[in-house]
């Protein structure tokens, strides 16, 4: 799944929205990396690896219903897609 954010979110998001998505995403970086030490003393593997399996399963979710598809459209539809 994290690969696929990176493709999807240019064709949405203008150069700012986008800055703040990639600072966001670095950020939760540095923060799992942190947190990955303690859950595994905590968690135990097992534990941490079904921990990161729900939250993937959760981001495939998302990606499948709510997620919109942006094949065909022109850039302003793209743009348009998520607006209220």
């Amino acid at each position: 799944m994290s690969a696929l954010h990176w493709i999807y979110l240019p064709e949405v998001l203008n150069d700012t929205q986008f800055g703040f998505c990639a600072t966001i995403h670095y950020s939760n970086a540095i923060v799992l990396s942190l947190a990955t030490e303690y859950m595994i003393k905590y968690l135990k593997p097992q534990g941490t690896f079904v921990y990161f399996g729900m939250v993937t399963v959760a981001g495939s979710l998302f990606f499948k219903y709510i997620v919109k598809e942006t094949s065909g459209l022109s850039d302003k539809e793209k743009k348009q897609l998520y607006l209220p």
